[in-house]
């Protein structure tokens, strides 16, 4: 692609991410009015700031419409109707839940639909498994199965991270360039534009989402954002799939994707395992086994436990992608599963042997405060 793309590239993210800046500030005074704050359930402890406006999903869904309608040539991609669908019936379920606390049931239900809608009207889905668990082509209505609940559960794991400041907005940065960067490599330009669009309103939102936290993404906000991010991913494997013999094709793609997407998928897979041994509960209810809750009780700081899985993110794509075809997939899928496991050990060792150095930097802050007044 030649510099007019790339210069529309950055066209895209300009534009979402201003209009997400300036849409943050009228939320969250409309939320102050109105007390749509982001309080947890009696007899929960939530890790974010209370009292906090908790509709700045709102706003990132308005620049992401806004900005790829703009820049993103939306009738090129055939299953843009049905996740804008997709994405308005979660919108109505993340608001309703925001002010009047849905149920469990009615919540999954809706989400199960819309997650439908993308997958068998929007052909959404994944039929080539790559040979992950010796599963290679599917039939359609098989990887719609499949598919369906990856959506729902993923989706719902994007909600768990939302519980700490930053966290959510930083990995979906993170998630949708990835995915950006290679569709733009690889020629598909309505998705790069999508991806980016996507990564700008997040960057909008999280200025205002930094400690003290002025607004939350709340329920509407981590619905958007899960399954755009689920959509981005799905169709990288479809494409990739038909792109053999490029040089931005990636071997074992449903790893490299699941790579990209490992924070959201490595604390839901550990807060379901703990759960399953020691609790009844069901598994989309908030749990104090979520990787963010157990690292702040032990004393770590959230920008430290935000910084640090950012990193290793980074870290973990880097590595999926420099060993993509070196190893058996089953083999790859495992070992990813576990070094996001270990991404909460490291980080408390982490922090533990940083500790006296932060310790020192804060005290050297506080004195230049002092001297300055």
């Amino acid at each position: 692609m030649g510099f007019e793309s790339i210069i529309g590239v950055l066209l895209s993210v300009v534009t979402a991410f201003l209009i997400s800046y300036a849409f943050m500030p009228v939320i969250v005074k409309i939320a102050g009015l109105k007390e749509l704050i982001d309080n947890p359930p009696e007899g929960q402890k939530k890790v974010t700031v209370a009292d906090v406006p908790n509709l700045g999903g709102m706003g990132i869904f308005a620049a992401f419409l806004i900005a790829f309608s703009i820049w993103g040539h939306a009738n090129q991609l055939e299953s843009y109707p049905f996740l804008v669908a997709s994405l308005f019936m979660l919108i109505l379920t993340g608001i309703n839940d925001d002010i009047l606390e849905l149920t469990t049931p009615k919540k999954l239900v809706i989400q199960f639909l819309a997650s439908a809608e993308i997958v068998i009207a929007g052909k959404v889905l994944i039929t080539n498994f790559g040979g992950l668990f010796g599963i290679y082509e599917v039939p359609f209505w098989v990887g719609a199965v499949i598919t369906i609940p990856l959506f729902v559960i993923f989706v719902n794991s994007f909600k768990y991270i939302n519980e700490l400041d930053v966290l959510a907005g930083g990995v979906g940065i993170i998630i949708s360039s990835i995915f950006g960067i290679w569709f733009f490599g690889a020629g598909f330009y309505t998705l790069a534009i999508l991806s980016f669009v996507l990564a700008g309103a997040l960057l909008g939102f999280l200025i205002y989402n930094m400690h003290p936290s002025k607004v939350s993404l709340g329920d509407t906000g981590s619905l958007i954002i899960g399954f755009v991010l689920v959509f981005i991913g799905v169709q990288f494997i479809q494409i990739n799939n038909t792109i053999i013999g490029n040089p931005w094709h990636i071997d074992n793609s449903i790893i490299f994707a699941f790579a990209v997407m490992i924070i959201p998928a490595a604390d839901i897979i550990r807060a379901l395992y703990i759960r399953l041994l020691t609790d009844k509960n069901s598994f989309v209810t908030t749990s104090p086994n979520h990787v963010y809750k157990k690292l702040t009780e032990s004393g770590v700081t959230k920008a430290f436990v935000s910084i640090s899985f950012w990193l290793g993110n980074l870290l973990i794509i880097a590595l999926a992608y420099s060993m993509s075809g070196m190893m058996n997939p089953s083999l790859m899928f495992l070992a990813i599963i576990i070094l996001g496991l270990m991404l909460s050990p490291v980080t408390k060792f982490l922090h533990s042997s940083l500790k006296p150095i932060l310790k020192l930097s804060d005290k050297k802050i506080s004195f230049k405060n002092i001297n300055s007044n």
